[in-house]
């Protein structure tokens, strides 16, 4: 077993003063335990990303990083701790391991998730999207984009309703080719 100085030598924010029970207990409260995958799912904040975080001693932490120090010792240099589930949010020490940032990137590949950006992973979780008026850089609402719909029936041209609204061409063709709002049917 690993002592604590050596695990907070590894890492600043990981330091001998801090509470290691309480991390550990933090860690087995927040989470509920995925039956079919074994996955310690978190239930407190999640990051823009989707992956779990805390705060302690003032500090934001990255929840999968804690349980990986708590369960398995320190980390060991110039490594990231990377999922072997492919679940952002699980904190199960089993499902953690450490490696360089070629090997998570080569995971990323094998697992389908390379050159797709987050789309991928919202869709495996779409709970975790925020959609239409509820994104915070949504600039239309969404009897906007009801009318945009209707208007594109009576008028087939995006230019043309771009102007009568006001509304930019490439962001009405995006609504009406489901790129954006396309949650909303009709």
């Amino acid at each position: 077993m690993v002592t604590k100085k050596e695990i907070y030598k590894t890492e600043s924010i990981f330091s001998e003063d801090y509470d290691w029970d309480w991390l550990k207990n933090k860690i087995k409260g927040n989470v509920k335990i995925n039956e079919k995958t074994n996955c310690w799912e978190w239930k407190g904040k999640l990051d823009p990303t989707g992956y779990a975080r805390f705060q302690y001693k003032r500090q934001r932490w990255h929840a999968h990083r804690a349980s990986f120090v708590v369960h398995n010792g320190k980390i060991p240099p110039f490594t990231m701790i990377c999922h072997k589930c492919h679940i952002r949010h699980c904190v199960n020490p089993e499902h953690l391991y450490a490696g360089s940032h070629a090997d998570n990137m080569r995971d990323m590949r094998e697992a389908g998730r390379a050159f797709r950006g987050d789309k991928e992973y919202y869709k495996a979780h779409p709970e975790l999207c925020k959609k239409g008026e509820e994104c915070n850089f949504s600039k239309l609402t969404k009897n906007q984009v009801i009318m945009i719909k209707e208007l594109y029936k009576l008028v087939p041209n995006c230019c043309s309703i771009g102007k009568f609204t006001g509304i930019n061409r490439k962001t009405i063709s995006d609504i009406l080719n489901k790129i954006s709002w396309s949650h909303l049917d009709g």
